[in-house]
């Protein structure tokens, strides 16, 4: 169970930074860089904050396997989630911003940055522009500062607003806190499974 699904892009090289590292160990890196290589991340997690989980997912997954039920986005296995948060970068695939504008009409909830171009050759310079159309019909008027959210078919998409306050505007508390003592390393740390009758936490 994990209420946010991370697409971490595809261009190469890439990186699928750590999820975490042992509390014990300190990483030389600032936050926002990878603790174990340095490298920057592609998407900052940063304001998620402790006991909301997430899974990475790529673009296969996204073209071949996600879908919108119920407002979220859900696999075939059965997993599902209340929110995609895109990389913070400026390209992307024109086949993946397709399927992710489909998503935000059929009533999901996208979180990042208005993409300005194609993360490839392929098809250019036609690739550019089908990427700049498509992302001023989804983000609309949506520029992260002014206007941080917009509404697109029955979902939306937001930029620039902290992860956290994304779910609690959509009534999605934290899965898992501790109480009583503080958890900021998170030394204290869970997964969540479910099955059709029951909830199990492995802490």
């Amino acid at each position: 169970m994990a209420d946010v699904c991370v697409y971490y892009g595809d261009e190469a090289p890439n990186l699928v930074p750590s999820r975490r590292i042992p509390p014990g160990v300190k990483s030389r890196w600032p936050d926002d860089m990878c603790p174990h290589c340095g490298r920057p991340n592609p998407v900052d997690l940063g304001s998620l904050g402790h006991g909301h989980d997430y899974d990475y997912i790529n673009e296969e997954v996204i073209l071949t396997r996600l879908q919108v039920k119920d407002g979220k986005l859900a696999l075939p296995d059965g997993l599902a989630y209340r929110l995609l948060v895109l990389p913070d970068r400026e390209s992307i695939s024109p086949a993946v911003l397709r399927r992710i504008g489909d998503f935000i009409a059929a009533g999901a909830t996208v979180a990042g940055p208005k993409p300005l171009r194609s993360n490839s050759l392929r098809g250019y310079p036609d690739c550019d522009r089908e990427v700049r159309e498509l992302a001023d019909r989804i983000w609309g008027p949506c520029d992260g500062k002014t206007v941080r959210s917009h509404r697109f078919g029955t979902g939306k998409v937001v930029w620039n607003i902290p992860l956290r306050e994304v779910l609690a505007e959509m009534g999605v508390v934290p899965d898992f806190q501790v109480e009583n003592g503080a958890n900021d390393e998170r030394q204290i740390d869970y997964i969540h499974r479910a099955t059709a009758t029951e909830d199990i936490y492995f802490v």
